[in-house]
């Protein structure tokens, strides 16, 4: 039933309150209300169960107004888990991996790859490199659709369209 269905969005620069790590995965104030084996199970897809663990205050660690109290992987991998934590049918992320380092794109493209295996994700993405897990490939130029094909047959086709003048 589509009236169900149910949708995630991780933006390229995740929106982090100046609260703990747990509110801005779950967004739950009361810690009553909290679904403890769910964020268990987010923190491990996302790649950020180590990271707590290693933290004096774990998940009640305060982010910073915007997360400047950690780095940009961290802001993405709890963008990720806050998007898991909805338990949504689709995932849609726009450029995750914009602005991070190598290690971190590894780490965190690992765990969209683990993700995908249980819901449907929409990556996008100007790096076909970090597309290589993907079932199929939508390339757009020009607002137009000029390829719909699998990674391996997208990567021997595709010629890089110009730009500029």
């Amino acid at each position: 039933k589509t009236s169900d269905l149910r949708i995630s969005y991780l933006p390229q620069s995740v929106y982090l309150f100046d609260s703990t790590i747990v509110f801005n995965i779950t967004l739950e104030a009361n810690p009553d209300d909290l679904d403890v084996k769910r964020l268990e199970l987010v923190l491990r897809q996302s790649g950020l169960s180590e990271l707590i663990d290693r933290l004096p205050s774990g998940v009640l660690t305060t982010v910073g107004d915007q997360g400047s109290a950690i780095s940009g992987g961290k802001k993405q991998r709890i963008g990720l888990a806050r998007a898991l934590y909805r338990d949504s049918d689709i995932l849609i992320l726009d450029e995750v991996t914009n602005g991070l380092d190598i290690m971190t794109q590894e780490i965190v493209l690992s765990a969209i790859e683990r993700i995908s295996k249980e819901r449907l994700v929409i990556s996008v993405s100007h790096v076909l490199e970090h597309l290589k897990t993907a079932d199929k490939i939508l390339a757009v130029s020009d607002n137009r659709v000029i390829a719909l094909s699998s990674i391996s047959e997208f990567a021997s086709n595709f010629q890089p369209i110009p730009t500029g003048p």
